[in-house]
Formats: structure tokens, sequence, C-alpha cells
């Protein structure tokens, strides 16, 4: 284990040399100058993050252990192994102390009396006082930094807790010195702010702006079971889906299930015209189906009648129509002798038509069906 300090001369009461001018060749200038310069300040103390262990403190009986690290304590520290520190066990009762890094310009208890320095060091208070001793911070004579603070009792048995404190390197910012919108969008690394960094969310909720305006996004909750995040009224909400919000033919007959019949296929000889004869089989888009009933009155035996009949909403091309007798009244007397049929069809409409010949005057009713393209 090597424990050194800088930037310290020689000792005057011995004549030999400090840590400074022993230990200051290149590979060990590359080091202080790498590790010192780095803080902004020497009097902002502290340990160096990242370096080895960081001087972290452990144990629960002496000696206590400190990692290897370095630290600015008005100079730069480098402990480059595990070292140990003893504490003195109390016979009064438990005792407040620290782990410190002390430098002390005048080597006043320091071992070998060697001149200004900075090494480990152990601050007990008085027996029994389980207090923590205040550090001694006097530039030029004696400054400390906190490693860990401790009690120990008197069966030896120690509590450690870790106080030490972290420099801040050049460039580097302290978020207390950071100015209420001095860091933005820009500045922020791709990914640097992590989901538990972000404002906890409403439970069963997205997070964005309801409204028509830009601003600090908000919680949109789901209030209620089967319902759908959708932009109505303006604004966005979970809401139940409503007939306007699925597009006109959107679902087919595919999609339907159960129960609702498909119009799968049909033959013929135009893509479009359902009317043109044909063995060719056509898969439909959209269809639309239409009927209704036609009374044709008081027609005479050997007479023959036609009637328009316009659908109530077009088709887009020519549709097929089926027509038949509907069997009420005085009709099954007559039908056997009676015939129906439809003429002339149009996307619009047809002729729907009728003769009969059954040797009597009669009502006959007629129901028509037209299916075709929407």
């Amino acid at each position: 284990m090597t424990q050194k300090s800088w930037p310290w001369d020689t000792n005057p009461p011995t004549g030999g040399p400090g840590d400074g001018s022993a230990g200051l060749n290149e590979a060990t200038a590359r080091e202080f100058l790498a590790l010192y310069f780095g803080v902004q300040d020497p009097t902002v103390e502290g340990v160096v993050h990242g370096v080895l262990d960081e001087l972290e403190v452990s144990g629960s009986a002496t000696p206590l252990d400190v990692a290897a690290g370095a630290a600015i304590c008005y100079g730069l520290y480098i402990n480059d192994a595990v070292a140990t520190v003893g504490v003195a066990t109390p016979a009064l009762g438990t005792t407040g102390g620290r782990v410190v890094l002390r430098t002390n310009w005048a080597g006043v208890g320091e071992e070998d009396s060697l001149d200004a320095r900075t090494r480990l060091a152990v601050v007990l208070n008085s027996d029994g006082v389980a207090a923590i001793p205040a550090l001694t911070q006097t530039p030029g004579t004696t400054w400390e930094i906190s490693l860990a603070t401790f009690t120990v009792s008197t069966g030896g048995v120690i509590t450690v807790t870790d106080d030490r404190t972290f420099r801040r390197v050049t460039g580097v910012v302290d978020t207390d010195d950071l100015v209420e919108a001095a860091v933005y969008g820009d500045k922020i690394q791709v990914g640097g702010v992590r989901r538990d960094h972000l404002q906890d969310a409403a439970a069963r909720s997205v997070i964005g702006r309801a409204g028509a305006t830009a601003g600090e996004p908000a919680d949109i909750v789901a209030g209620a079971d089967d319902r759908v995040l959708a932009r109505t009224g303006g604004s966005l909400a979970f809401v139940q889906l409503t007939a306007g919000m699925v597009p006109g033919d959107l679902i087919d007959d595919t999609m339907v299930g159960n129960r609702v019949p498909q119009f799968y296929r049909r033959q013929g000889g135009n893509s479009t015209n359902w009317q043109t004869p044909g063995s060719t089989t056509y898969t439909p888009t959209t269809v639309r189906m239409q009927g209704g009933i036609n009374l044709f009155s008081g027609v005479v035996s050997g007479g023959s009648d036609v009637d328009a009949i316009t659908f109530p909403v077009a088709f887009s091309n020519v549709p097929l129509v089926l027509v038949a007798f509907q069997i009420s009244g005085n009709t099954p007397a007559l039908a056997p002798g009676a015939i129906c049929w439809s003429s002339d069809v149009t996307a619009s409409g047809f002729n729907l038509r009728m003769y009969q010949n059954t040797g009597l005057s009669g009502d006959f009713e007629v129901s028509w069906l037209a299916i075709g393209p929407e």
C-alpha cells in the first residue's frame, strides 16, 4: 500500500524530502495534473469520483478499512490499496468519531515527523460522548474532510455511516448552481432521462394534452372498462365507440361473425353491371340490398300492367332484381294463370311487369328484391 500527497516540499525537521519533491517524476506528474486540475477550486475538497474504490470506509470493529481512491484536501491525496485505521475502545460509554483525511501543514502528530502532507486519521469525541466531533478546517494549519462517521461501544462494536462528499470536476456543474430554465432539451443527451425520473402518472392513464392547446402534459385517465382513446368533441378522451367513429364500409361480412349472412361471390358477364349474364365468378366489394312490394289493382284476364319502380337509394351500377307474387287476398286463386317480371333495369330503378290470363279480374301483389353494388 502506498499513500501519497502533493504539493509539499522538503521536511525541515529532518531535512529529508517531502512527498512532493520525492514523487513528482514524469509518471506521477501526469497523475497529479489529471486529478488535481480536474477540480475547480482546491478548497472545494472531497473524494474524486470514479478513482479506484473512492475511499469508502467499512468495518464493524477496529481497525476499519479505507478503500483505495483519491481526494482533494487542500492538495491531492492518492491511496492505491486498502488502508486501515485503528479506533480506540471507550471505557465510559458509546463514543462518536470520524474517519477523515487530514492535511497538516506543520506535520504535528504525523508519523516520521514529516512536514505538510495529507493522511488518513481518526477523530474521537470525549470518552462516552456519542455526538460526532466537528471537523477542523483551518487553512495553513490543519484541514480535514470527512470520509465516514461512526460510533464505537465499550465492547468495541463500531457502526459506520458513509460521510463522503464528491468533488466537481472542471466543466461539470453542481445541480445547486443551476438556475431555472438553465438546462433545455439540446443539453440533455438522448436517453439521459430515465423513466424513474418522470413524475408518477395516475392509474390506468396515458400522458398527453387532451385539449387543442400546447402546454404541459397531463394524465388522460381511462375511468371505466371497455373504453378507447379517441379524439371526440375536439379533445382526447377514453370513450365508448359510437357509429360515427367507424368509417363506412370498414367492416365487411368476413368480420362480423355468426348469424350475419355473407354475400360471398356472384356470377355474371360483367364486373360492374350485375344484370349482364355470364358464368364468370366475381367477388363483390360494397353491396347494397333494397326491396319493396307493389300492388297491381283490377288487372283483367288477358291483360297486363307495368309500374315504374325507383330505388329508394340508387346503386352505383345495375343490380340484380328478383320479383315474385305475394300470396294474399284473392291472389292464390289468380296466381296460377299470372306471371311477373322485371325489365329495363338501371342503377336507379326498373319496370315491374305482370300478365294474367285467369278468366277473372283481380288485384296482384308483387314483391321485389334488388341486390347490387353500393
